[in-house]
């Protein structure tokens, strides 16, 4: 018994004495963490996290020094330790600490930023600042390479100074700075820091570019100085949703899916950015170069695309803001001029935001959000999704259009559509909507029912303002655990909320669009009204490699046509293919096409081919192939006729391609087994509606 006790008391102890150890340990951790002078990299690496939060643009316009060579690796230590210096300095006046600014600033120069800050703890101010860039201009390098003197020119700082916690004031100006630093201890450090003069930032927007590019007029859209009104779809891959671009981005899935779109009236997409897949504050070339994809692909199909920004982001602090400026640099400002997009949208739904952050620093992002947003990208408008809209951004903002989304109780939106559009004086945009088409039992709502949401919407839409987004094409097979979770009362009614099924088959909700007179884009034009290649129908001839000339375009004169066709005659085409590009699954299919060469082209008198439909009747089509060059699309109707698949070409003038169509359809229970005929062939189709 003695022995167990014995035993025991001793293991008590021994935990005893453990856990003190390393109490003991944390105490002299945070001590020496805290006190002035403490390590560097341990602070900077537990506290400040600058790598996370503060990234200027830095410019070094001169490393020119008459004495010691300034190489790379002293640019880049000076570069790091002057950026974390200006992140300590911006950060302490933010809290009126003086913890911290002995690793960067010497004792000389600390002295002034230690005054400044007994001031403001005094008068009960606080200074909340950041810089977006630094110009340096490299003045004198020491020979020994412990001092450095330069300039830094038009630093673009931005500060918000508060007393008693309520904003007083806000500056945005451009500065000039003497900076003198000096190596100690392996690091550089502040030894002079003098702010010469300062300059306020001109925000003039200045467009590069309007022609194709849709602009505002009051409460009124033109392109091209024409009306212009949004019909418009909040769009994702039916199998990709919110993982649209990375590994999973599919041009053929999105291009199929903007000619449906085209092909049913709509003139506007609304794809999303997601701000960490895209690289956050260093951007990802690689998505970029997807974005652009998918831009070519809208304008390629007549839309116009919505691009939403900062999709699941929440860095709004100031100190934070030099993420905001390097992600739109990077996103925004490659597209300044790209004419498919109609509009930024600085962030989906940024209201829910003021739940977890303060409605004044939330506001405060998205102005300067808008304003760099201009900055990099003058030409295009620019907008904001709320689901509960702010009466600031509605009315005063910099902002081109007026957006908000609407899920509430149907009979509630005519006045909530009133109010908005009589409050706000920029054309006002319902950028989402929408309900779920999920039933079970009594629980949930029919395709009928959701038809009837849509058409109390829209008809009050269209006799309004005209400018819609409605959520969204397809319904999903399966939604990402990481944004919905798994709940099925969460997930189900997202999954239903399309305008087509997972297989792909048109809902009733599609007769809410036709009833507001929303017909097909696109305007097909029998071979008459285009030119003729009448020799092709000859068994081994040659092909005129005609891509890029449409000849139908009146900007085009007929001496440079013929130039134009003269040059293509003289190529040798050899063992060319032509891309099936209607596939609805993730493969394309080639088809090979006999070298040839037409030099029988009359582009004066067309002639009518045999081979051709001359009539286009309304109904439901299903769109097996789409070509460039008339010859192949001959080729590829004779093949399909092996498979006993009478289908019928077109001839899109405007686009100058060459579709293949089985139809057309006026039931839409005759669409599936045509589309499972067509499958069995070994081929994919795509529906277009006439």
């Amino acid at each position: 018994m003695k022995i167990n006790r014995t035993v025991y008391r001793v293991g008590v102890i021994a935990v005893f004495v453990i856990a003190n150890l390393f109490i003991l340990r944390g105490i002299s951790s945070v001590i020496a963490f805290v006190k002035s002078g403490a390590d560097r990299e341990q602070m900077m690496a537990k506290v400040l996290k600058v790598n996370d939060y503060y990234k200027p643009v830095f410019n070094w316009v001169n490393l020119d020094n008459p004495g010691r060579e300034f190489i790379a690796k002293n640019q880049g230590e000076v570069q790091r330790d002057y950026s974390d210096s200006w992140y300590v300095k911006n950060l302490s006046q933010s809290v009126n600490t003086k913890k911290g600014i002995a690793d960067f600033f010497t004792d000389s120069s600390r002295v002034n930023l230690f005054k400044i800050i007994d001031f403001n703890k005094e008068n009960n101010l606080t200074v909340h600042g950041t810089t977006l860039n630094h110009n340096i201009d490299i003045n004198f390098f020491s020979a020994d390479g412990k001092l450095v003197a330069f300039d830094d020119k038009n630093v673009h700082e931005i500060y918000k100074i508060y007393q008693n916690d309520s904003l007083i004031t806000q500056q945005d100006v451009y500065s000039n700075y003497k900076i003198v630093m000096l190596l100690e201890d392996g690091f550089w450090r502040i030894r002079h820091m003098v702010r010469n003069d300062t300059t306020l930032i001109d925000k003039q927007r200045i467009k590069t570019v309007e022609e194709n590019i849709v602009q505002r007029k009051g409460k009124q859209l033109l392109l091209n100085h024409k009306p212009f009104y949004i019909r418009g779809i909040n769009y994702y891959p039916k199998d990709t949703p919110w993982e649209m671009y990375g590994d999973k981005f599919n041009d053929t899935i999105i291009a199929q899916d903007f000619r449906l779109l085209d092909s049913l009236g709509f003139n506007t997409a609304r794809v999303f950015v997601n701000f960490n897949d895209f690289g956050k504050e260093e951007v990802d070339a690689k998505m970029v170069n997807q974005l652009k994809q998918t831009l070519d692909l809208a304008q390629q199909n007549n839309l116009k695309l919505v691009v939403t920004l900062f999709d699941f982001f929440g860095n709004y602090d100031i100190i934070n803001w030099t993420l905001t400026e390097q992600h739109l640099k990077g996103v925004v400002a490659p597209f300044k001029e790209h004419p498919a997009i109609l509009a930024w949208d600085i962030k989906n739904e940024a209201d829910l935001d003021m739940q977890v952050h303060s409605e004044e620093q939330l506001t405060s992002w998205l102005n300067f959000a808008i304003q760099r947003l201009q900055f990099y990208d003058p030409n295009h408008l620019s907008t904001i999704g709320w689901l509960h809209p702010h009466p600031h951004f509605a009315e005063s903002s910099t902002t081109d259009v007026f957006t908000f989304h609407f899920y509430e109780d149907v009979n509630r939106f005519n006045r909530t559509y009133e109010k908005w559009s009589s409050f706000s004086d920029k054309p006002v945009v319902v950028g989402e909507f929408g309900l779920h088409s999920y039933k079970k039992l009594i629980f949930g709502n029919s395709e009928e029912e959701q038809l009837e949401h849509y058409k109390t919407i829209l008809d009050k839409i269209d006799a309004g303002e005209k400018h819609f987004i409605a959520w969204t094409l397809y319904d999903f097979p399966e939604l990402p655990k990481k944004v919905f979770g798994v709940l099925p009362w969460k997930t189900l009614p997202q999954k239903n909320m399309g305008l087509f099924t997972t297989e792909g088959k048109p809902k009733l909700v599609l007769k809410a669009f036709e009833a507001i007179g929303m017909r097909p884009n696109q305007e097909f034009n029998s071979v008459e009204n285009s030119y003729n290649l009448n020799n092709s129908e000859k068994k081994n001839e040659k092909v005129v490699k005609s891509d890029g000339i449409n000849l139908s375009d009146d900007k085009l004169k007929k001496s440079e046509v013929e130039k134009q066709l003269a040059d293509n005659q003289k190529a040798e085409v050899n063992e060319s293919t032509t891309k099936i590009t209607s596939s609805i699954v993730h493969e394309k299919q080639n088809i090979n096409v006999v070298n040839t060469t037409d030099k029988s082209i009359d582009t004066a008198k067309p002639k009518k081919l045999s081979w051709f439909e001359d009539k286009w009747d309304s109904g439901y089509y299903l769109v097996i192939g789409v070509f460039k060059e008339q010859a192949n699309a001959k080729n590829e109707q004779q093949r399909l006729q092996h498979h006993n698949l009478q289908v019928s070409c077109y001839f899109d003038k405007p686009k100058g391609l060459f579709y293949l169509v089985d139809g057309p359809y006026s039931n839409n229970s005759l669409i599936i087994p045509a589309k499972e005929k067509i499958k069995q062939a070994g081929l994919d189709s795509w529906l277009l509606r006439k």
